[in-house]
Order: C-alpha cells, then sequence, then structure tokens
C-alpha cells in the first residue's frame, strides 16, 4: 500500500474517533469522551498531523476541567500552547 494512502487512511480513523469523541461530548459521556480523543490523538501524532492535535488536546483540556480536574486540563493546554507554536 503506498504511504499517502496509508498516512490518509490513519487521518481518516482520527478523524472519526474524534467525532465519536464530539458526540460523547455532547452526551456528558465524559470518560468515553476522553478515550476517544485519545485514540484521534495517537492517530493524528502517527499521521503528523499536528492540526488535528491541537484540537484534541484542546477538547482534551476543556473536558478535564469540566471535571475539576484544573492540573490535567492544564497539561493538555500547555501541550496543545507547544504545538501551536512550533506550527506554522
Amino acid at each position: 500500500m503506498p504511504l499517502h494512502q496509508y498516512g490518509g487512511q490513519i487521518l481518516a480513523m482520527a478523524q472519526l474517533f474524534q467525532g465519536m469523541g464530539q458526540v460523547y461530548e455532547a452526551q456528558a459521556q465524559f470518560e468515553l469522551a476522553a478515550l476517544a480523543y485519545q485514540q484521534a490523538l495517537e492517530r493524528y501524532q502517527a499521521a503528523s498531523f499536528p492540526y488535528g492535535q491541537i484540537f484534541v488536546l484542546e477538547r482534551l483540556a476543556h473536558l478535564y476541567r469540566e471535571q475539576g480536574q484544573g492540573d490535567r486540563a492544564e497539561y493538555f493546554t500547555r501541550q496543545a500552547q507547544a504545538l501551536q507554536a512550533e506550527t506554522p
């Protein structure tokens, strides 16, 4: 399988998990949302797609902030900010 096709499949899976995370988040199923976002993040990282990574990191930060887990929220916020700073 050509590398570009493989990368496209990884991005499609990342987007699928991201969408699942958004649905779970809207339904207030925060644990499932976090799991789906983590799966999306891993795939965006594998595909070297920083824009998807930033979006998911920000969603994770929001989820944890809403759950009163400020330290975890700050961790994901810092990761998103660092990635934003190095992304053109």
